[in-house]
């Protein structure tokens, strides 16, 4: 969603989109920030494991 939204979507658009009521939003990111990090964080996660599973295949 942020990439056809972008940064400033309001996160009551984020909560409907992802399927959770703002309240659940807000208590596992208390704010904008903590979201994309998290987001951020979570896609590096899988690049990295990606990554080293090519490696591990070749």
């Amino acid at each position: 969603m942020s990439a056809t939204v972008g940064y400033d979507a309001p996160l009551s658009l984020v909560a409907r989109t992802a399927g959770v009521g703002q309240g659940g939003l807000y208590r596992h990111f208390p704010d904008r920030l903590g979201l994309v990090l998290a987001v951020f964080n979570d896609g590096a996660a899988v690049r990295v494991w990606s990554l080293l599973r090519r490696g591990m295949r070749a």
